[in-house]
Parts: structure tokens; sequence; C-alpha cells
């Protein structure tokens, strides 16, 4: 019965590392229950660095949106490209993290990890 335990364990620990990069349930469930794993910490603390500043840029570049008239179609169209491809370069951050935090290795980004820093866990 033990090996079965340690099997489900050991399972378990891979999925939540896989949901880390998912915005709130992966950063609660890793600092809930992965807290004593210093690669988990590190890596739910980028994903949350991640979020918020990819939410307030594509918050303020969608105002800046929805503030422009609808005959300036070109400049409309420049900044609908750019919401698109800033949500994709978050994605792909966010599936190059779960492919690193599952291989259990980390890559240090200088300015992530210096706002990484003021999160205490």
């Amino acid at each position: 019965m033990e090996k079965w335990d340690i099997i489900s364990k050991s399972n378990m620990r891979n999925n939540i590392l896989k949901q880390t990069y998912f915005p709130f349930i992966g950063w609660i469930l890793t600092m809930a229950y992965l807290n004593d794993d210093e690669n988990a910490r590190y890596h739910s603390k980028q994903a949350l660095v991640l979020a918020v500043f990819f939410a307030s840029v594509l918050t303020v570049l969608s105002f800046f949106l929805v503030s422009l008239s609808l005959n300036d179609r070109i400049a409309r169209l420049i900044f609908t490209i750019l919401i698109y491809l800033l949500e994709v370069v978050y994605f792909s951050l966010c599936i190059t993290g779960t492919v690193l935090i599952v291989k259990n290795k980390k890559i240090t980004v200088p300015v992530l990890d210096k706002y990484t820093g003021y999160i205490n866990i």
C-alpha cells in the first residue's frame, strides 16, 4: 500500500507543478501545497509577476484602443495586433515556464527576478 501512496503523492505534486502558471488557481495551489519546494515557489512568484505585468500592459493598451475614434482604423488595427501579439508572448512564456518547472529547471530573467524578490512567501 505504501507504493501507491508514494505514486499518488508524486502524481499530485507533478499535477500541481503543471498548474503553476495558470492565473490565481495555480499560484494558490503551488504556494499552499508545495511551500517547501524552492523551485515551485520561484516559479509561482515568476508566474504572478508575469501575469500582473501582462494584465496591466494589456489593460492600458485596451483603454487606448477604446479611446481612439472609429475613423482611426490603421491605429486601431495596430493596437489590436499589438494586443494579440502580447497575448501570444504571455502564453508562450507560460508554456515555457510550465516545461521548465516540470523539468525542475530555472532560467533567471533579471527583470522578473527584480520584482519576484519583493514577494515573500
